[in-house]
């Protein structure tokens, strides 16, 4: 059985969250690092394909994910289990229950 604890919240100011191990991207010497911000959007084709997620650094490396409504904050949630994280929920529809009705 698993619990359900809000973890924190995400600050979204790309419209966009990046879910990935770091070292492969965070710092400059990152196996697949993305020198700039110019470089990062330019890996975003933004047609709709594949709902806009996109992997910028690479085949498996971490997707791009866009938000449903763009900048904001968004809460995170973890199910835990045996005192362990096993999966995690970025709530992009805060507000909304869980059918999607606004």
């Amino acid at each position: 059985m698993s619990e359900r604890v809000e973890i924190g919240t995400i600050c979204v100011d790309s419209g966009t969250v990046f879910v990935g191990d770091p070292c492969y991207t965070i710092t400059g010497d990152a196996s697949h690092h993305i020198g700039t911000w110019s470089e990062w959007c330019s890996k975003h084709p933004w047609n709709g394909e594949k709902y806009n997620i996109v992997e910028p650094a690479g085949s498996s490396l971490g997707l791009s994910i866009p938000t449903k409504y763009g900048d904001g904050n968004y809460p995170v949630y973890a199910e835990i289990e045996e005192g362990r994280v096993a999966r995690v929920t970025i709530d992009f529809a805060p507000g909304c229950d869980e059918e999607g009705d606004e």
